[in-house]
């Protein structure tokens, strides 16, 4: 369990992927504070009158790991929020559409080698599911749905889904690859984050929560996608973090 240092007030951390991620909560920030540790720049102050630490840790788990991690263990984080994007694989989602995760599963953690006999043993999706804090994911979701038509901007208002999120170190490009991704785990959305977020604050004893805006239908035009929908969706997990720490905070 992360013990909270004598004097030191308990910071929200947040991690994305991408600088994209967090531009939005960054301008919003009071009395920013830049430090530079393990190559990568976190930035500490106030959110709607919460203390935080915000880092873009690059992409893939390792990053996401190792934020994680300094994030409890040198800016003292309480509670974790992942947000970005992600790629949709429940065949109804569209782009602007959210994901709340109710627990991350590493889709790509599997230590069977193809063998029937040691994958009796070594269940994929029991060794890396980790659950997410009920709390922070119930309080996602309501300020997702309730603020929803804000979000949309000019275009419909956005879905909002609460479910298993799916993270692994490749990008999902092909059809193929999302129809076997989710119905293997049933995940909703892929990303390259979360589960290893989950993972470190699971060993610490740190609550946390995964929020995702959905880029691309990962249906062969990845790239397009993410490129056309970026600025349009790339606000939207921010937005809902805002909304839950003025909640909170305010």
């Amino acid at each position: 369990m992360n013990a909270s240092r004598k004097g030191e007030a308990r910071r929200t951390g947040v991690i994305s992927a991408m600088r994209r991620e967090i531009n939005l909560l960054l301008d919003h920030l009071e009395d920013p504070q830049e430090r530079e540790h393990a190559g990568r720049d976190y930035t500490t102050g106030r959110l709607a009158g919460c203390e935080v630490a915000l880092v873009s840790a690059g992409m893939g788990k390792v990053h996401a790991a190792m934020a994680a991690q300094v994030l409890i263990d040198t800016f003292n984080a309480g509670a974790i929020y992942c947000i970005g994007m992600g790629g949709g694989l429940e065949p109804t989602l569209k782009p602007g559409d959210i994901v709340i995760a109710s627990d991350v599963v590493q889709h790509d953690y599997d230590l069977s080698g193809g063998s029937k006999l040691l994958g009796f043993f070594t269940d994929r999706l029991g060794a890396t599911l980790v659950k997410c804090d009920e709390a922070m994911a119930a309080k996602a979701q309501a300020a997702a749905e309730r603020y929803a038509d804000t979000l949309a901007g000019s275009g419909r208002p956005p879905r909002v889904l609460k479910g298993r999120i799916l993270s692994g170190d490749t990008p999902v490009f092909k059809r193929a690859q999302k129809e076997t991704l989710h119905t293997e785990f049933g995940g909703l959305c892929v990303e390259m984050e979360g589960a290893a977020v989950g993972r470190v604050c699971a060993a610490n004893g740190v609550p946390f929560a995964v929020i995702r805006a959905i880029s691309d239908r990962a249906e062969g035009l990845v790239m397009l996608e993410f490129k056309k929908n970026l600025a349009r969706v790339a606000p939207i997990p921010q937005r809902i973090l805002l909304a839950v720490l003025e909640e909170t905070c305010g």
